[in-house]
């Protein structure tokens, strides 16, 4: 099997998730991405980060994008310049990878997505729990033992920071709307407050219009808790169940999951499976040296977004109609 080329790639900020998601991930794919440039707002952290890579720490972000070597970019933290970097890297013609801390409005997802849509370019944002290895070992159980999934029930953490376009909510609905292939087209609030920032709802996902699937809909149960931590979002997997044709299976986190199918119970540990980021990574590696292999693109991050700011306004709407 031919081996796949080293891709050079460039950093763009370094935040929260750096430490523990992505510098494991990077330090591992040394053989498929070979980071060579390093910024951060902060001049001690990118020193300190392209040591660790040997990589050269880049001071003026101009001097990083006009950098020859570099075949594509890793923008895991912009603040306030994000939408004017996105304007930038879209001209360049370079992929883009997208972290989760990247703070962008669905306005800016929507011009970046038609700019690089016209110029060609490849933009993957990390949506990173599609990818979880228990999800995609829930696949395979879906293909061959346990039949097509008919019902979801999901509890999960909703970050404090209702714009945060990759957080918690934003991840599951993206991997509902993946793992169905179906989109999402009612919700009902069961309970809301009760206990005090709680909330339980139901989503209705219909088939696609010309879809060949089953046409029945299929309901995912959301309990969703605040959480009031201002540290990194949706850095703790959520807790899912699956009730497929065959049997169920239960997610509590990236690599253990229990499933049942013919009154029999099986529990797997997947500790030497790839990590979602290693996953996310690869892929856009892939996407760089011009592969075609399916990737998340803008479009599946804009999907996400709306979907989750349905679910705010609804919960939003709740709120005002309880308190009359």
């Amino acid at each position: 099997m031919r081996q796949l080329p080293v891709v050079n790639v460039g950093v763009i900020g370094l935040g929260a998730d750096w430490q523990n998601r992505y510098l494991p991930s990077l330090q591992q794919m040394q053989q498929r991405l070979r980071v060579v440039a390093v910024h951060d707002d902060v001049a001690i952290r990118a020193v300190t980060a392209a040591e660790l890579l040997n990589a050269a720490p880049i001071l003026g972000i101009r001097e990083l994008l006009e950098r020859r070597d570099v075949r594509g970019f890793l923008l895991l933290g912009a603040n306030w310049r994000a939408d004017w970097l996105a304007h930038q890297l879209a001209q360049r013609g370079l992929p883009v990878f997208v972290g989760r801390e990247v703070r962008l409005s669905v306005d800016q997802v929507q011009s970046w997505h038609h700019q690089s849509d016209e110029e060609g370019v490849s933009i993957v944002p990390d949506l990173p729990l599609r990818f979880l290895p228990t999800i995609l070992r829930l696949r395979e159980l879906i293909a061959t033992q346990l039949g097509p999934i008919e019902s979801i029930s999901a509890c999960i953490q909703l970050e404090e920071d209702e714009w945060w376009p990759l957080g918690s909510l934003t991840n599951v609905l993206d991997c509902c709307r993946a793992l169905l292939n179906r989109r999402l087209t009612d919700i009902e609030v069961k309970s809301h407050d009760d206990p005090p920032g709680s909330a339980r709802l139901f989503l209705t996902y219909a088939k696609r219009p010309g879809s060949k699937s089953n046409s029945a809909d299929i309901s995912a149960e959301l309990k969703i808790s605040r959480h009031w931590d201002r540290g990194t979002p949706g850095t703790s997997p959520p807790s899912i169940e699956f009730a497929c044709e065959h049997g169920t299976v239960a997610i509590g986190g990236s690599r253990d999951l229990h499933w049942t199918t013919d009154g029999q119970t099986k529990q797997e540990s997947l500790q030497s499976d790839r990590s979602a980021t290693e996953v996310l990574l690869d892929l856009f590696a892939r996407r760089v040296i011009g592969g075609l292999i399916p990737t998340p693109d803008l479009n599946d991050l804009l999907q996400a977004i709306k979907d989750a700011n349905t679910v705010r306004d609804t919960l939003a709407e709740r709120r005002i109609n309880t308190n009359r």
